[in-house]
């Protein structure tokens, strides 16, 4: 008898399947602990990458409450925000994020969820102020 691997119809059901229990999960576990930060990032990207992408802002901009110079709340905000279709107030948002210490240009560059951000003719501008921000970190941390 062989065992084959499952189609990917059968994997991306499954995949599904997780993502529904997984935020069911933790939609439960918040009732109890509103302000968990940890709990509240995870709940967004998962309502995100369900397509859930009005729950995910209200996730985020909550988040943004109780966590308002966290860099990687700011930059999923930003996603979200450009998920929603406002390009230019995700871009607002990954600005405050770099202001707060977001640094991870490789990541920034390849998440689809800024596709539309980075179609913009200013993100360029912002690619510069974030490379040199990092530039100028790098060269404090080389001083003896």
């Amino acid at each position: 008898m062989a065992c084959d691997f499952p189609s990917t119809e059968v994997l991306a059901a499954v995949e599904a399947t997780s993502l529904v229990c997984e935020i069911e999960l933790l939609e439960t576990a918040i009732c109890t602990a509103r302000e968990n930060v940890e709990l509240l990032v995870r709940l967004g990207e998962l309502y995100s990458r369900s397509g859930r992408i009005r729950e995910g802002l209200a996730v985020d901009l909550r988040l943004v409450t109780l966590a308002p110079r966290d860099p990687i709340v700011l930059y999923n905000l930003a996603c979200s925000f450009s998920l929603w279709g406002k390009p230019e107030t995700a871009l607002r948002m990954l600005e405050l994020s770099l202001e707060f210490g977001y640094d991870d240009e490789g990541h920034l560059v390849r998440d689809p969820d800024l596709a539309n951000v980075r179609e913009l003719a200013c993100f360029d501008e912002f690619l510069i102020r974030l490379r040199t921000r990092s530039l100028a970190r790098d060269l404090r941390a080389e001083r003896p």
